[in-house]
């Protein structure tokens, strides 16, 4: 009898201490909402975008801290990158998977999408140097993509600028 009032006891303190600690997730959950809102906020300010709550802001935090990262002919550092470095770090470390290594490379791997069907994530690729794939970038939102310029290093720019326009070759989406 003195086990079974035990038990009773230790299932109704095992509960009750259950209950408590649901009814505080929620509570820790609004202030993650509130920073996640800010930082919305900061991208859509700092980039000129039109984010929501589906926005992946792990790939915008990457973005920004590599922001400014210097152009460097097959760099792959923070001291200095190139855009096929870059767009492959940023697909290891936000979508877990492999783009490729050279931008002509990561073309053949993508699927070709129309430029009305670009979705953040998705590839721009760009012929800068002749009539072969030379640059590529990721495609952010409202017309802006990040890349690496050999003036800028890694930056945001538009796909409605004269020279994006004049050097856009075609988008891919990752498979």
């Amino acid at each position: 009898m003195n086990v079974r009032i035990v038990v009773c006891l230790m299932l109704v303190a095992w509960l009750s201490q259950s209950c408590k600690s649901s009814k505080l997730k929620p509570a820790k959950r609004e202030p993650h909402t509130h920073i996640e809102q800010r930082r919305l906020i900061h991208f859509n300010t700092k980039f000129e975008l039109t984010l929501d709550h589906t926005a992946n802001l792990a790939l915008y935090e990457l973005i920004e801290e590599w922001l400014g990262v210097p152009h460097k002919d097959n760099g792959c550092e923070k001291s200095g990158t190139d855009c096929s470095c870059f767009v492959k770090m940023v697909y290891i470390n936000i979508y877990n998977t492999d783009a490729g290594k050279h931008s002509q490379e990561m073309y053949a791997r993508t699927q070709r999408i129309e430029k009305a069907q670009l979705q953040e994530g998705d590839l721009v690729f760009f012929k800068t140097k002749g009539d072969k794939i030379s640059h590529v970038g990721i495609y952010l939102n409202n017309q802006k993509f990040v890349h690496v310029s050999t003036r800028k290093g890694v930056a945001v720019n538009s796909l409605t600028e004269v020279y994006y326009q004049k050097t856009y070759a075609a988008a891919g989406r990752r498979p």
